[in-house]
């Protein structure tokens, strides 16, 4: 069973997937720390002693007592939903802050060009995409003419806002957005210019009362 799981949890080696070998990885360590118990009964204590050892440091080091706690649990309010609606671990630091920026630096009906893969700030902050491949992420070209037909939709009617990912997709380099969508980067940072950083993301706009801010973003790949 545990060897099933195991396997299970290649490929996409991401949390959720993961976690569907942790229980029985729990079961298999329980077996190793308890190796006499059978032959032993006297001793019987030291082996719940090794496998409550297992547990606790099992515990810890994956920080599983965290969600107890309501912020991981998603039970804070979230500002960009009127802080009444409960979300996931992690979306009121990550949301609030760039939903307030995009709300900020562009009025409604604006377009907001996303290369973060983050579709849930487009509902966060009433922004429409672009249109077909409203989010640039790997896999989103499949060749340079997919991209090619998409930069000439864009340069036609440029979005009021990109959003670009501070870290790689996956934190893999290979799979950032300036590897997988080359010259839709290039043209960004050739166009717009750097309006606000944040702790997830840049937000860029078009220059104010300029065609072109070639080299102005500030955007190193």
């Amino acid at each position: 069973w545990g060897g099933v799981y195991f396997l299970r949890s290649f490929g996409r080696a991401d949390i959720p997937h993961l976690e569907s070998a942790i229980p029985p990885v729990c079961l298999l360590l329980a077996h190793l720390a308890e190796p006499r118990a059978r032959t032993r009964p006297a001793r019987s204590w030291v082996s719940t002693l090794r496998v409550g050892a297992v547990f606790c440091v099992w515990v810890l080091l994956n920080a599983v007592d965290l969600y107890a706690t309501p912020e991981v649990r998603g039970e804070r309010p979230v500002g960009s939903l009127g802080g009444a609606v409960r979300a996931i671990p992690g979306l009121r630091a990550k949301a609030d802050s760039a939903v307030q920026a995009i709300r900020q630096l562009s009025d409604p009906g604006d377009r907001l060009l996303d290369l973060s893969a983050s579709p849930l700030l487009h509902v966060l902050s009433g922004r429409s995409g672009v249109g077909g491949s409203d989010i640039v992420m790997p896999g989103t070209f499949l060749d340079a003419e997919e991209e090619s037909r998409f930069l000439d939709r864009i340069s036609a009617s440029p979005p009021a806002l990109v959003l670009v990912p501070r870290k790689a997709f996956d934190s893999r380099p290979a799979r950032a957005a300036w590897k997988t969508a080359p010259e839709v980067f290039e043209w960004v940072r050739a166009h717009y210019v750097l309006r606000t950083e944040l702790r997830d993301f840049f937000v860029l706009a078009r220059p104010r009362g300029e065609t072109d801010a070639s080299g102005s973003t500030g955007l190193e790949p």
